[in-house]
């Protein structure tokens, strides 16, 4: 069996040997986990769109002040704690998010689609599973929807959480963190419906001892994951469960 150091790697994350088109990542983690930070030391994504959730608020605020729609929430402040809150309920939804994916792709028959990253918790059930849905709608291949999680200790999160501009209620980085790691836990094992349209690679991204960026793959494209196999000790002992 090979040890856990084998098992890691401190190479860039590059989906399916670093391909310019239709590539997706979803990039999980709880708040406060340094999802920013772990793409930039971690992850190959020059060649990928990177799309956030403030990235969303900005555009619809930005629509709602233009007066073309969405007057609930003309001039919210997404750097307002109680207003960037409302406004992350509202573009929760999957209707709004299906819509703006599909506008933003075009023509679901071109032959070069866009290598982007999801860059959220997904802390909530079937989030991932819903957007994959919707990108081999669009043309993506099932092999070709990456997952990579970033994993820290709840009170590493709330310590980060706390250094920041915009601080989180503790309660939010907590059960983020613990919704992000279920959800990835539950797609990697196919646990609930959709979860193998999600069939890419499968990344795990960790903080070492001099608290850098740290990558471990557990699953290649097309492959499934053995649940009892010794990659599958390595991923229990690092996220202890």
């Amino acid at each position: 069996m090979k040890t856990f150091k084998q098992y890691i790697s401190e190479a860039y994350i590059s989906p399916n040997g670093g391909e310019k088109f239709g590539q997706v990542i979803f990039l999980v983690g709880g708040a406060g986990s340094g999802k920013s930070y772990a793409t930039m030391k971690a992850i190959n994504s020059k060649s990928y769109k990177i799309i956030n959730p403030d990235e969303v608020k900005k555009l619809v605020v930005a629509v709602a002040n233009a007066g073309k729609g969405f007057a609930d929430i003309k001039g919210m402040d997404i750097y307002d704690k109680k207003e960037g809150q409302i406004l992350q309920k509202y573009i929760g939804g999957k209707r709004f998010n299906s819509k703006r994916i599909k506008a933003m792709l075009g023509d679901k028959n071109r032959k070069q689609l866009p290598n982007l990253i999801f860059d959220q918790t997904f802390s909530w059930k079937g989030e991932i599973q819903k957007r994959a849905k919707t990108l081999i709608d669009a043309g993506y291949k099932k092999e070709n929807l990456h997952v990579v999680y970033v994993f820290v200790d709840i009170d590493i999160a709330l310590k980060q959480n706390r250094e920041r501009k915009r601080v989180l209620p503790d309660d939010v980085v907590i059960n983020t963190g613990r919704g992000s790691k279920k959800s990835f836990l539950t797609l990697l094992k196919q646990k609930t419906e959709g979860s193998d349209n999600v069939d890419g690679e499968y990344h795990i991204i960790f903080r070492d001892k001099k608290n850098q960026p740290t990558s471990m793959q557990i699953k290649k494209s097309g492959n499934k994951f053995v649940a009892d196999g010794g990659i599958a000790l390595q991923v229990a002992l690092l996220l202890k469960k």
